[in-house]
C-alpha cells in the first residue's frame, strides 16, 4: 500500500544557512546588531509560520527558523570548496512569508529573496549556504557575490542556484532547481555539442527563463554559434521540462526535433 504525503509536516526552505557557531552564539549576533535591524524589521519575539521568527524587509516578508540539528545533506553538490558539514552547529533557514506563497515564481521576488539571503550569510559570517531546490551547498563569498551582482543588474546566478544533471556521456544536460524560480526545467541537447558547451548555453537559457517566465510557446533562439539555433519545445505542462535542441540554422524548421 502507498502511505499518503504527511501534509501537516513543513516544505524544506529553500535557503538554509550554516554556521560553526553554537545556536545561541549566532542568535545573539543576529538580535544584537543595531545596523541590521535598522535595515530591516526583526522581531524575535514573533513566531513565524514555522514556529520560528518573523522578519521584514519593505513589504516582504520572511520566516527565519532556527535549528541545532543540521543534516548530512547526503548527494548535495558543493560549489566551489569543501564544507566540512560534520563540524557544523547551526541552521537557519530562511522561507517566504506565507503571503508571499508562491510568490518565488515573479522574479523581482526571488531576487529580494536571495538577496536577503545573502545579506544575512554576510552578516552572519555564515560558513556554508545551502540552496535546496538545487541540492546545492555555497560557499558562502561566492553566493554573497553572484546574488549581489544579479540585484545590482547583472546575470542571474545560476552555479548558485541550478545544478546540471548529464548523462549520454555528457552529451544531454537537464537542469535542477530552475522549476523553483518558473515552473520549469530545461533539457538541452545537439550538435554533438558536450559538457561545457552545453553549460555555456544552458547559462544564458536559464538567465532568461529565471527572469521572464517559463516558455510557453514553441520558438526558436539565436545560438553563441551563428550557424546554429536552439530550438525550443514546450510539453504543454506548466511544470515540465523543457525540451531545446541545438542544431543548424538550414534544417527545416517544421521538422518535429525532440530529446532522446
Amino acid at each position: 500500500m502507498e502511505l499518503e504525503e504527511d501534509k501537516s509536516l513543513p516544505p524544506v526552505a529553500p535557503l538554509q544557512i550554516l554556521f560553526r557557531s553554537p545556536l545561541a552564539l549566532v542568535k545573539e549576533q543576529l538580535q544584537s546588531t543595531t545596523e541590521f535591524a535598522q535595515e530591516t524589521m526583526f522581531n524575535p519575539g514573533a513566531e513565524s509560520v514555522h514556529n520560528g521568527n518573523a522578519v521584514q524587509q519593505g513589504c516582504l516578508e520572511y520566516d527565519l527558523e532556527w535549528s541545532e540539528h543540521v543534516p548530512d545533506f547526503s548527494g548535495y553538490r558543493a560549489i566551489f570548496f569543501d564544507p566540512q558539514l560534520s563540524k557544523m552547529q547551526t541552521m537557519l533557514s530562511l522561507s517566504l512569508g506565507a503571503h508571499l506563497a508562491g510568490g518565488e515564481r515573479i522574479a523581482p521576488i526571488a531576487q529580494a529573496f536571495l538577496a536577503f539571503g545573502a545579506k544575512l550569510a554576510a552578516h552572519l559570517s555564515a560558513d556554508a549556504v545551502v540552496w535546496n531546490p538545487a541540492r546545492l551547498v555555497s560557499e558562502p563569498g561566492f553566493f554573497v557575490e553572484t546574488v549581489n551582482d544579479y540585484g545590482a543588474g547583472g546575470a542571474f546566478p545560476v552555479l548558485a542556484a541550478v545544478d546540471f544533471e548529464y548523462q549520454d556521456n555528457e552529451y544531454r544536460l537537464q537542469s535542477q532547481g530552475l522549476a523553483w524560480f518558473s515552473g520549469q526545467e530545461i533539457a538541452l541537447a545537439g550538435a554533438g555539442a558536450r559538457g561545457q558547451d552545453l553549460a555555456r548555453r544552458a547559462v544564458r537559457l536559464i538567465h532568461d527563463i529565471a527572469v521572464n517566465g517559463p516558455v510557453i510557446t514553441h520558438q526558436y533562439v539565436d545560438d553563441l554559434d551563428g550557424d546554429l539555433q536552439i530550438e525550443l519545445i514546450p510539453t504543454g505542462d506548466a511544470n515540465a521540462i523543457l525540451n531545446c535542441r541545438i542544431h543548424s540554422k538550414s534544417d527545416a524548421k517544421g521538422k518535429a526535433l525532440t530529446l532522446h
